[in-house]
């Protein structure tokens, strides 16, 4: 038997429509020796009978299920972070899918070193159906994952890739459960914290399958953008350590991406005034002034 070295930590709220090949995507790794935790985030829909029922089915596997008052995805994953077994925690919300060598990938990687903490890889993209979207194409893969390249987000992760030392969880301080990081900053913010005392690796390879979710695009804008100053603002002072250039560059990266939002969203004076404020914030970069004048134009 597989020495068991990897805890799979699964918070999962309200997804009967994609927990199942959640699960079934971790019973096809092909490293067998991991445990998973499954939280239930206080979900009011069928999703705590199919994890059940799943459990049932496959009794050869090692799963906790626990379920907790809804209290969002860092809760749930702090919970379950603690009860781990694992030598090692590995990320993966309840609407994406782990592809089989994910694991044994990602421990081949992080073992090359005991200087690295956290290992990451990229992503197919699927729809809220499960259509294949294609592979993400990627522009960062070669910046290093730096606390400067992460909070001005010139590195990006994707989460059902991102796999870490357990030891790291408690001497970071696990994840931040302010509601004021909720809208995707709760992992950036994590891991932020990692990358001050270890490096961090990427896989080039696709390791995941992530779920491109419904609902209104703008609203999620909004959202995204209040909590990505939130972590700025939380962060300040080791930013400061970096001059003010690097606190302008990364707010200048929050209004940046908040304009790419709203044009996709079909909302061009909005994205017109973010690209605007994002180029005020930091000239220096001039594909802003581009970027404003297809928001006009195109």
């Amino acid at each position: 038997m597989a020495e068991l070295k990897v805890s799979f930590i699964v918070p999962v709220y309200n997804a009967e429509n994609f927990i199942r090949a959640c699960l079934e995507s971790m019973r096809d790794q092909t490293y067998a020796g991991f445990e998973i935790i499954i939280v239930n985030d206080g979900s009011r829909d069928s999703s705590e009978t199919i994890i059940l029922d799943f459990i049932r089915e496959n009794p050869q596997m090692k799963i906790q299920y626990t379920s907790q008052q809804n209290r969002g995805p860092a809760a749930a994953r702090n919970h379950a972070a603690q009860i781990a077994c694992g030598r090692y925690i590995a990320l993966l919300d309840a609407d994406d899918q782990a592809l089989p060598e994910r694991l044994e990938k990602s421990i081949a990687a992080i073992e090359q070193s005991d200087e690295i903490g956290l290992v990451h890889a990229n992503i197919y993209l699927i729809d809220a159906g499960g259509g294949d979207k294609g592979l993400l194409i990627r522009n960062d893969v070669k910046r290093q994952a730096s606390f400067q390249n992460i909070i001005t987000r010139q590195v990006h992760f994707a989460c059902p890739t991102v796999m870490f030392r357990k030891s790291l969880f408690d001497i970071v301080g696990g994840f931040d459960e302010s509601p004021s990081l909720k809208g995707g900053c709760e992992d950036r913010d994590f891991i932020l914290r990692i990358a001050e005392v270890s490096q961090i690796v990427y896989v080039d390879e696709a390791l995941a399958r992530y779920r491109l979710s419904d609902g209104s695009l703008s609203a999620n804008v909004q959202k995204m953008k209040s909590a990505r100053k939130f972590l700025i603002r939380k962060h300040k002072q080791k930013i400061k350590e970096y001059g003010l250039q690097l606190l302008l560059k990364a707010l200048s990266s929050v209004y940046e991406e908040a304009g790419e939002g709203y044009y996709r969203a079909g909302l061009r004076a909005r994205s017109i005034m973010q690209f605007g404020l994002a180029y005020l914030l930091y000239p220096l970069k001039p594909a802003i002034v581009k970027r404003m004048i297809a928001a006009a134009f195109i």
